[in-house]
């Protein structure tokens, strides 16, 4: 008997061990939801993946047709005539962009403009923006007189929607309204966006 008590006792205890080392070792029959219940699984690319959700182009091309209501010719006078626009884009991926125009108008003007585009929520439906800038309209009976007249240039601010019904960011509504020494304005188009060049997403 007394050749068995340390034999008891070694069995006991190298039970004990086993018995203690399985109860901290984590189990691997894991039912569906009960492991990191309510943590993300989302690895970081997949993050990345989700949160990529808007295509940015460098560099758009743009045709635009509405309506130019306003002192478009004289001071006293209102007129209102269709427009036609040329436009480039530029856009940034800081939700911004830079965007430069020839106008046309059915009453025989033409016309320059540039704005400075700033976008809100990004991958949201519609994609609205503000902007401001200048423009202007001059008269080809006025020659070269009419690009230094301080009243052929009118300074615009608005706003509008870039990706007007869902289509890819490729249809836009804008509306402006200017100020200058030959009076106010409003301008209302839209447009259609094409032929971008190099594109990257954020």
């Amino acid at each position: 008997m007394r050749l068995r008590a340390p034999h008891l006792f070694l069995t006991f205890v190298s039970a004990s061990l086993i018995a203690a080392f399985s109860h901290a070792a984590p189990t691997t029959d894991v039912k569906p939801g009960q492991y990191n219940q309510g943590a993300p699984t989302e690895t970081p690319d997949d993050l990345i993946r989700i949160h990529a959700t808007r295509v940015v182009r460098d560099k758009t091309y743009n045709v635009a047709v509405g309506l130019w209501s306003g002192n478009l010719e004289e001071k006293n006078e209102t007129l209102s005539t269709q427009v036609v626009s040329f436009t480039q884009t530029f856009q940034r991926a800081d939700e911004t962009a830079l965007e430069f125009g020839f106008d046309v108008t059915m009453n025989g003007q033409f016309g320059i403009h540039g704005q400075s585009k700033k976008y809100c929520c990004m991958g949201e439906y519609f994609e609205p923006y503000w902007t401001v800038g200048a423009q202007s309209l001059y008269k080809p009976s006025e020659q070269l007189a009419g690009f230094v007249k301080i009243d052929s240039y009118w300074a615009v601010a608005g706003g509008g929607v870039e990706d007007f019904m869902n289509l890819g960011r490729r249809l836009r509504i804008e509306g402006l309204a200017g100020v200058g020494v030959r009076g106010t304005s409003v301008i209302l188009r839209i447009g259609y966006a094409f032929e971008e060049e190099s594109a990257f997403s954020f």
